[in-house]
This record gives C-alpha cells, sequence and structure tokens, in this order.
C-alpha cells in the first residue's frame, strides 16, 4: 500500500506596485520613442521644405539669368512703385553686323539695307512672322521707343513684310516695305532684332513674369508665376531691401544687375546671391 501525498500550489498574480511601475514604465518608453519619431518627422519636413525652397530658387534665378542676359544694349531698367519692384528690358532676338544702313547724317531713308549673315532659323522666324523690330545703336531705355524727332529718323524701326535675298551669302539683302531712317550709325556696326518688353516683378511674396508690359507701368496683365514665398527683409534703418540692383558702369563696359533672392517657408530660409553681366556696347 503506497501513500501519496499531493501539495498544492498556489498561483500568483501581479501586484497592484508592479501593475503601476510596468504603466509607468511604458508610458516613459512611449514618450521617449514618440520624441524620436517626432524628431525624426521634423527632419524630415525641414529637408522637404528646404529642398523645395531650393529648387523653386534655382528655377528663377535661372529663368531671371537667361532672359537677363539677352538683353538689348543699356535697355534695362528698374522701377519701384510701392512696394512693387521691377527690372524690365527688351530681349534680342538676333544680333547683326550690318553693311549699311540709311542712318543720319548724310543718309535718306529706304526701304533695305545689307547684313551679315547671322544665323538661317532666326532668318526664316523673320519671314514667317512678316515684321520684326529693329534697333540701331540704342544708348538708354527711352531709345526702344518707336518716337520720330525732327528729321523723321528714329533709334527704333519695324519692318514690315520683311524678306532676305541671300545669293550672295554671307552677306545678306533685307529688304521690306516701309522705308526707315535710323538716328545714328552704330559705331559697332551692330543692329539688334528685338522682342516684346520682357519684365520681372516682386510682389506680395511672388516673382511673376510678364511680357509686353508690366504692373507698374499700368500693363503686363496677370503674369506667369515663377517663384512664391519671397522674403523681402528691411535694414538697420526699416528700408525694405528689394531683389533687383541695377549698376550701369559705363558704355564700354558691362551693366550689372544683382539679384538677391530670399525664399522662407516654415522658419526654413534660403538666399542666393545672384550677379548677371549684360554686355552695354550697342
Amino acid at each position: 500500500m503506497h501513500l501519496f501525498n499531493f501539495s498544492t500550489t498556489k498561483s500568483r498574480g501581479f501586484t497592484l506596485v508592479e501593475l503601476v511601475l510596468v504603466i509607468v514604465l511604458l508610458g516613459i518608453l512611449s514618450v521617449g520613442i514618440s520624441g524620436f519619431l517626432s524628431m525624426g518627422s521634423q527632419i524630415f519636413i525641414d529637408v522637404k521644405n528646404r529642398a523645395s525652397l531650393i529648387s523653386i530658387a534655382r528655377f528663377a534665378i535661372e529663368r531671371v539669368t537667361r532672359d537677363v542676359r539677352s538683353a538689348v544694349p543699356n535697355s534695362i531698367n528698374v522701377t519701384l512703385v510701392g512696394n512693387r519692384q521691377c527690372i524690365e528690358f527688351v530681349p534680342i532676338i538676333a544680333a547683326a553686323n550690318y553693311i549699311n544702313v540709311p542712318a543720319l547724317p548724310g543718309e535718306v531713308s529706304r526701304n533695305s539695307f545689307n547684313v551679315i549673315d547671322f544665323g538661317e532659323a532666326e532668318r526664316l522666324q523673320f519671314e514667317a512672322q512678316g515684321a520684326v523690330d529693329v534697333v540701331v545703336y540704342p544708348l538708354n531705355s527711352n531709345d526702344l521707343n518707336a518716337s520720330l524727332n525732327s528729321d523723321g529718323a528714329s533709334k527704333l524701326w519695324t519692318l514690315n513684310n520683311i524678306s532676305f535675298d541671300t545669293s550672295e551669302d554671307p552677306e545678306w539683302e533685307v529688304s521690306f516695305s516701309n522705308t526707315v531712317l535710323f538716328e545714328e550709325d552704330s559705331p559697332t556696326s551692330n543692329l539688334f532684332f528685338i522682342d516684346s518688353p520682357i519684365s520681372y516683378c516682386v510682389f506680395n511674396q511672388e516673382l511673376r513674369r510678364y511680357v509686353g508690359g508690366n504692373p507698374n507701368n499700368g500693363g503686363g496683365g496677370s503674369g506667369v508665376l515663377m517663384a512664391n514665398n519671397i522674403h523681402t527683409p528691411t535694414d538697420a534703418g526699416g528700408q525694405t531691401i528689394f531683389p533687383f540692383e541695377l549698376t550701369n558702369i559705363a558704355q564700354f563696359r558691362n551693366a550689372t544687375v544683382m539679384f538677391v533672392l530670399q525664399l522662407e517657408k516654415n522658419d526654413e530660409v534660403v538666399v542666393f546671391n545672384n550677379e548677371i553681366h549684360v554686355p552695354n556696347v550697342p
């Protein structure tokens, strides 16, 4: 006969103190983890904002630089009306060296002149559109207005029904239906085929591009948005620092356009300084 002794073991749960300790520890861990995750998310957002600002700034600077470098010599002008600053200029479609043009003194108006070959693509473009503006020896932005002086001469003329005789290439004869007389010869025998005026204006934290006019002169329409989130800081005296600054050194040296673009978004700030040199010899 065997006697068996059975012992019973009681199962124990967690005490209240242990549960409270676990909850406190989990709370501390969750706060630390959430802080880490939040910091990582904020870094991602900051990097994304900065990358977006840099992309916008690079596009705007590249576009402004490309357009301004194509400006007719001495055609650039910076205007400020209220808090809207605009840089305006007349772009060159093609530049050419001429053999002869009807110009004062000593010339009479006529409907043709001769130039050196300046490019087949541009020639075909002018013949297709039928008319193009030409300027000779512009010394300031006012010379880009088609106003006649007392001799019936002007710096700027529109050549209507334009055609080219290229049989003596590289010398081309340019013919048109109207007669022209330029105000004076260019010492470098240069003439410029030009397009409609272009303006870039900064206003209400936006940079916009206008063709044919600008808001400071009461035209230009709504323009095309080039960049936003633009910040115009103030100096120590409380004066607004605008993006564009023009320096015309001399007729025989480059004009210089300083373009300082500062963009700001969600406390992220990106500043670009760009110096644009524009040939200033007409």
